[in-house]
C-alpha cells in the first residue's frame, strides 16, 4: 500500500493518492481482520505521497506553481528533485520492510464477485488525466482544459467536495496574500531568504503549508531550485504543513476518532525523521 501510493502519488498527485489508497487500507485490514499496524500504514502512506508527488510537476500543487511561475525545464525540475525523492523513499522502504518483519500468514476472505468493469468511464477519466497532463506541460491551453473537465465531471460530482477543508486553505492563502503585500515583510523576507530559501521554506510550510509558503516566498527570490526543495521537504513535519496530510488524518480520524490524539503523536514523530534525513541531505550537497 506505501508502495503504491508513493508512485502512483508522482502521476495523480499526493491529494488523490490519498483519497483513493488510505480507504483501500482500511477495508483490506478490515477484512484480514488485523488492525494493528493500520495507524502506522497511513502514517507512512501519508509520508509516501509527500514524497513521492515531490518528483513530477504535477505531483502536488506547490510543484505545478513553481515550475510554471519559474519557467522550469523538465529535466531541470526532475535533476532537481531526484536527490531528494530518492534518499525520501529509500528511507521509506526501509521503514517498510522493518515493519513487516514477523509478520504471519493471514488467510483472505472470500469476497462476492462484482460486475463487469464500466469502460465508459474509465476511458473518460483517463482523456481527461492525459488532457491535465498535456496542459502541465504547456502544450494545451490549461483554461480549456478546466473547462472540458467541468463539464465532464457534473454537478453531482462538485456536491462530493470538501468544501470545509478547501475554505480552510482559502483563508491560509488569503493571509498569504496580505502578508506579501505589507512592507515590512517585503524587506523581512527579502533579508532572511539570502542565502537561506531552503532552511526558510521548509520552516514556513510548517506553519502556512507548503502551498501557501510556495506562493508567498517566490516573491522574493529568484533562487527556485532551493524553494521547490524547502517547500517539499517542508511537507513532512506539522500536520498542517502539506493538505494531504489532513485528508488522511480525517479519513483515519472517521475509522477510529478514539486514537486521533495518538496517530497525530506516531505522525510527528515519523514526520521529524524524514525532516531531519532532508535537512541532512542539503547540508552534504
Amino acid at each position: 500500500m506505501v508502495g503504491l501510493t508513493f508512485f502512483a502519488s508522482m502521476w495523480i498527485t499526493n491529494d488523490v493518492a490519498l483519497i483513493t489508497f488510505v480507504p483501500f487500507t482500511l477495508v483490506v485490514f478490515r477484512m484480514l481482520g488485523d488492525a494493528r499496524p493500520i495507524m502506522l500504514t497511513i502514517v507512512l502512506q501519508t509520508v509516501a505521497a509527500n514524497v513521492g508527488s515531490s518528483l513530477t510537476p504535477m505531483g502536488n500543487p506547490q510543484n505545478l506553481y513553481l515550475f510554471s511561475y519559474y519557467h522550469m525545464g523538465t529535466g531541470e525540475f526532475f535533476l532537481t528533485m531526484l536527490p531528494m525523492v530518492a534518499v525520501g523513499g529509500g528511507v521509506l522502504f526501509c521503514m517498510v520492510f522493518f515493519i513487516g518483519t514477523g509478520r504471519q500468514s493471514i488467510v483472505v476472505p472470500l469476497v462476492q464477485k462484482t460486475g463487469p468493469l464500466a469502460i465508459g468511464p474509465v476511458i473518460r477519466y483517463s482523456i481527461l488525466f492525459l488532457l491535465s497532463i498535456l496542459a502541465v506541460f504547456d502544450i494545451l491551453p490549461w483554461y480549456a482544459v478546466v473547462v472540458v473537465v467541468g463539464l465532464s465531471v457534473g454537478i453531482r460530482q462538485l456536491r462530493k467536495v470538501d468544501y470545509g477543508l478547501l475554505l480552510t486553505f482559502v483563508g491560509f492563502f488569503i493571509l498569504v496574500g496580505n502578508l506579501g503585500s505589507a512592507s515590512f515583510v517585503r524587506v523581512g523576507l527579502e533579508r532572511i531568504l539570502a542565502g537561506r530559501v531552503f532552511m526558510v521554506s521548509l520552516l514556513a510550510s510548517q506553519v502556512l503549508s507548503n502551498v501557501p509558503a510556495a506562493l508567498l516566498l517566490s516573491r522574493f527570490t529568484l533562487d527556485s531550485g532551493q524553494l521547490l526543495l524547502g517547500v517539499n521537504a517542508g511537507g513532512c513535519g506539522t500536520l498542517i504543513a502539506s493538505l494531504a496530510s489532513v485528508i488522511s488524518f480525517k479519513l483515519f480520524a472517521a475509522y477510529d476518532a478514539g486514537s486521533s490524539w495518538k496517530y497525530l503523536w506516531v505522525f510527528t514523530k515519523v514526520n521529524v525523521l524524514f525532516v531531519l534525513v532532508f535537512v541532512g541531505l542539503r547540508l552534504i550537497q
